[in-house]
């Protein structure tokens, strides 16, 4: 701007000198004034243009930092909700699995005290002849030993006859000998738990045995029969079935 004015000043000078009309100088003056603030709104339009540009730039690339956090925050609060969620299902499973457990326990127990007493039932004979037989088949030797309570022997002793009579005719008559051992079984199949009944089975040298107790009866059973025995007690939507079912129907 200096230089302007100070041409301006030489110019006036000049035409002092010359004879040149003020108006003309004027003019010119107003016409470069014009032109440059003309450049001066060019270059502020752009200025505010490139600012608001670097505004929008800023405020897009906050807004996606923030969304970017949000997203982040979000995949871990949903991923803290599944893990909570799935600790909830494992432990509510857990303790359904622990109720069903206990009511299978109390299922066995209830077998155990049907069983009880079976040893004076009219069925009790020929359920130890079925044992005896079917250990027999289990250790197919010629000379074995059978061992029992001491309140059963005169009912395994009738029923060793017979399962005797069944397996030689299931060898083609070939003879073996079935002893019974005085050396009986112990009251308590475990501590605290007593024998129910039926018998163990040994080779003549002592070193195979196949024990078929009505107890062992009980547990293989309930292994065997696990999934239906389930279904029994809960029903296949999980509810208890509405009537009983006898434990002779699982021994055999």
């Amino acid at each position: 701007m200096y230089y302007f004015f100070f041409f301006f000043s030489s110019r006036r000078r000049h035409t002092r000198c010359s004879g040149v009309s003020w108006a003309r100088v004027d003019h010119i003056e107003k016409q470069i004034m014009s032109k440059a603030k003309e450049d001066c709104d060019v270059i502020q339009d752009e200025a505010d243009k490139l600012a608001d540009d670097e505004k929008r730039r800023m405020v897009e690339a906050g807004v996606e930092t923030v969304q970017r956090e949000f997203n982040r925050r979000g995949k871990l609060v949903a991923a803290s909700d599944k893990i909570e969620s799935s600790k909830t299902k494992s432990a509510a499973r857990l303790e359904v699995l622990g109720a069903q457990e206990g009511l299978m326990q109390q299922a066995l127990d209830t077998a155990s005290v049907q069983l009880k007493d079976i040893h004076a039932s009219d069925i009790y004979p020929g359920l130890v002849e079925h044992l005896l037989l079917q250990a027999m088949r289990k250790l197919d030797e010629e000379r074995m030993v059978v061992q029992c309570l001491q309140r059963d022997q005169q009912v395994v002793t009738a029923a060793a006859s017979a399962a005797k009579k069944r397996f030689e005719a299931e060898r083609a008559g070939k003879s073996v000998t079935l002893a019974l051992d005085h050396d009986f079984l112990p009251v308590d199949e475990e501590l605290d738990v007593p024998c129910l009944g039926g018998i163990a089975l040994w080779s003549e040298d002592r070193h195979i045995c196949c024990r078929n107790t009505l107890n062992v009866r009980l547990k293989f059973a309930a292994e065997c029969k696990m999934p239906e025995l389930k279904v029994l007690l809960f029903g296949r939507e999980g509810a208890a079935p509405a009537a009983d079912h006898n434990v002779m129907d699982l021994l055999h």
